[in-house]
């Protein structure tokens, strides 16, 4: 494994996807942490979204994926107990 790459934050857009990003992300872990089940299916989408757009712009690394996938099967695991 080499180096991890830092995205570049530098423009407006960049920084407009970060703090989006970063809101969802905070917005659907409030929802998890409720057991809201919209809070799961949230958060697994803009995991999905972003895997994505790291991939196309190169910046993808399979160490990104290791806690996120552990939060959407714990998320997932435990249906029966959310709203």
């Amino acid at each position: 494994m080499g180096k991890l790459k830092v995205p570049n934050l530098q423009g407006k857009r960049t920084i407009r996807e970060f703090a989006s990003k970063s809101l969802i992300s905070f917005v659907s872990f409030i929802g998890m942490w409720m057991m809201k089940k919209w809070g799961v299916f949230t958060y697994t989408f803009v995991f999905a979204l972003v895997q994505i757009v790291l991939l196309s712009k190169g910046l993808w690394d399979g160490r990104s994926i290791i806690i996120p996938v552990i939060i959407i099967v714990n998320g997932f695991n435990n249906p029966s107990k959310m709203t």
